[in-house]
């Protein structure tokens, strides 16, 4: 189908994210209709797949692009952004033939799928990776790399080094110097009232580094304006949840988390730069995550932290794999696939080129006085 999902479809497709294979926030309506015209192009389109009694068995939002602007060879692309960095679509459990007939659709769209970001040891990306294997074609993975995670089965065993042992007792200390200049609170938001936590976190965020560079979400209204059409309908559905620490009754960390199924995804965190000597985003990391473990039903949390991600890795011990996946929908198609994952290797061998450089010159304006 093309154009807006209707009423029985997003019905269908929220009761499908919560009994999806593997859980993702990003493949629900809620991203869906929030990004599109606002952080994604208009031309994502849903392709779902129907079961029994017209039961929504599997779904992915793609659209036709190129693995590099103007020259890279075309795939069909699942939706993904850099605020939603997991690839991967919505396959019912318990429905052997569902990602076998997910791909009978989109191979009506290209020849090639690509999944950014896609969790590689999950049970929807097995399906995935057989069901393309079953029809001659064949999987190559790009970028793989570990990603943290808190597994939330190994109790206290989650919590990595930085917030364990000597490091603790240092947080600790911090904690006690903060508190020297105002007292210190945290405080948690669900439901509706977690959208005051999405505002805190949008001025925390905008008064650092990101703001200076104009990569913030306040730098742009059309990003605040996703970012409440995202969060609104996952808070009215209590799948949101916002920490903040305040030092003298004013935000120096905000961190928020959504659920889908039994998975957590560590969406965003922002602290205040002033108040670094204190590890203030540290501390509501720990504080957060002791109450994570603990939290009824949960299964893990996705921390969506690049590789070597300085906090997260430090913070959970739990790894999980990630990278681009490229799947050749037939023996045909296999050719296209090997030149789409070099084409692909190459761009991210620039951007992490232009990555190492941006990164230099935010180094500098973390160090330059504020205004």
């Amino acid at each position: 189908m093309d154009g807006e999902p209707d009423g029985r479809l997003l019905a269908g497709w929220r009761d499908l994210a919560e009994a999806a294979e593997t859980a993702n926030v990003f493949a629900g309506p809620e991203m869906f209709l929030a990004a599109r015209g606002r952080i994604a192009p208009e031309d994502w389109v849903p392709v779902p797949v129907e079961g029994p009694g017209g039961r929504l068995d599997a779904i992915a939002a793609v659209r036709r692009t190129r693995t590099a602007p103007l020259v890279g060879p075309r795939v069909v692309d699942l939706y993904w952004s850099h605020y939603g960095p997991r690839g991967c679509p919505l396959i019912r459990a318990g429905v052997p033939d569902a990602a076998d007939r997910l791909l009978d659709a989109l191979a009506a769209r290209g020849p090639v799928l690509r999944l950014p970001y896609a969790a590689l040891c999950t049970g929807a990306v097995h399906a995935l990776v057989g069901a393309a294997e079953r029809r001659g074609g064949a999987a190559i993975v790009v970028d793989e790399h570990e990603r943290a995670r808190l597994d939330v089965a190994a109790g206290a065993a989650a919590l990595g080094p930085g917030l364990v042992g000597r490091r603790r007792r240092e947080l600790d200390r911090q904690w006690r110097k903060l508190a020297e200049g105002g007292p210190l609170s945290t405080w948690t938001s669900t439901g509706h009232a977690a959208l005051a936590g999405l505002d805190a976190f949008v001025a925390l965020e905008h008064k650092g580094w990101k703001g200076r560079v104009r990569t913030s979400l306040a730098s742009d209204p059309r990003r605040v304006d996703f970012a409440r059409a995202f969060l609104e309908p996952l808070a009215a559905a209590d799948r949101v949840r916002v920490d903040r620490l305040d030092r003298a009754g004013e935000p120096i960390a905000v961190l928020i988390t959504l659920f889908s199924g039994d998975t957590g995804f560590l969406w965003k965190i922002a602290y205040d730069e002033r108040f670094a000597h204190g590890s203030p985003g540290v501390q509501l990391v720990r504080r957060a995550s002791e109450a994570l473990v603990a939290r009824p039903g949960l299964a893990g949390v996705d921390s969506l932290a690049v590789a070597d991600h300085s906090l997260m890795d430090r913070s959970w011990a739990g790894r999980m794999r990630i990278g681009t996946l490229f799947l050749a929908l037939g023996p045909a198609a296999l050719t296209a696939a090997r030149r789409a994952a070099a084409a692909e290797t190459a761009v991210i061998a620039l951007r992490t080129r232009a990555r190492t450089i941006r990164g230099l010159v935010r180094q500098r304006l973390r160090l330059a006085p504020g205004p």
